[in-house]
């Protein structure tokens, strides 16, 4: 099973352009940001609940995704459970 991230937000925020711009991360990184900025309240979802939500991406690519946003400081790691 993959470890679970935890977001906790108040609601929905667009993404900085800035973010969206980032030339350090991937498209599929990009659009796994969006989709957690978008999510407002509380969400626990792991690779393969993302995965399920656009079948385009295997698990293994949002795993990545998932390992680029934490590199680059966009997801703190200590959400992931």
């Amino acid at each position: 099973m993959d470890e679970i991230i935890r977001v906790v937000r108040s609601g929905p925020e667009l993404m900085p352009p800035e973010w969206a711009q980032d030339e350090r991360l991937s498209y599929g990184a990009r659009g796994l940001l969006g989709l957690i900025m978008a999510h407002g309240g509380e969400w626990d979802i792991d690779a393969e609940g993302i995965a399920a939500l656009n079948p385009k991406d295997s698990i293994e690519e949002v795993r990545g995704y998932i390992a680029e946003l934490v590199r680059e400081g966009y997801l703190d790691p200590d959400s992931i459970d």
